[in-house]
């Protein structure tokens, strides 16, 4: 008697190879590519998009397979590349999604996390776990770097 897997498995095994590929294209762009390159990650236009409920859901599945390609891939957690490669995804599916920078002082020690927004929804991540974390606008910073 054979097992057959089902459709949903082979569809998160799937979904699981693309996130780590995905993951692997954002740890190059980190590693070699221009901060012109990162800066199109964290800017999308002014003006908000309707985004229905299965594409939230859809977002978050996929903020899932990506946490999990990077566990699988036993790289210890690192937002950024986390987030490149989320906003990546669901930029391919016409969602505006832009990676959104924050900091956090604790202590003498200032921290720093990388997350995905669509609109002012945070995807996949507790809104109460960043509300410790204060955003920060690089787009100027981000301009005047790649202007030079």
């Amino acid at each position: 008697m054979s097992i057959r897997p089902s459709r949903i498995t082979v569809s998160l095994l799937a979904q699981v190879v693309l996130a780590s590929v995905l993951l692997w294209r954002a740890r190059l762009i980190l590693r070699f590519g221009s901060v012109a390159r990162l800066a199109r990650w964290t800017h999308v236009g002014e003006e908000q998009v309707t985004i229905s409920q299965v594409d939230l859901e859809w977002a978050h599945g996929w903020f899932e397979a990506i946490r999990l390609a990077a566990r699988l891939q036993g790289n210890r957690p690192q937002c950024l590349p986390k987030s490149l490669a989320l906003a990546m995804r669901l930029r391919t599916r016409g969602l505006p999604a832009k990676v959104v920078f924050g900091v956090q002082q604790h202590k003498a020690a200032l921290h720093s996390h990388a997350w995905v927004v669509i609109n002012e929804t945070v995807i996949g991540e507790s809104e109460h776990a960043l509300a410790d974390f204060t955003p920060v606008d690089l787009s100027h910073w981000l301009a005047s770097t790649h202007s030079q």
